[in-house]
């Protein structure tokens, strides 16, 4: 689930996990990297991915398309 709601606490949504996903992203490393060294820390790839693309719509990172790194603004 993308955002809380009555049954979904914000600590178990994709907006509840945007803090620990930035926190967690290193320049150094993939989106697949990233989220294979982490992949505990979330419910679901879903989670995780929902995670990434709020981080990006809100230009908080930036992601090259020719090597596949995401990094910080």
């Amino acid at each position: 689930m993308i955002t809380p709601n009555k049954f979904i606490p914000l600590k178990e949504s994709a907006l509840g996990k945007v803090e620990l996903t930035y926190s967690l992203i290193d320049d150094n490393k993939s989106v697949g990297e990233l989220y294979e060294a982490n992949r505990s820390r979330y419910d679901s790839v879903e989670q995780f991915i929902y995670s990434i693309e709020i981080l990006y719509l809100t230009e908080k990172v930036v992601f090259n398309e020719l090597n596949g790194i995401i990094s910080k603004c």
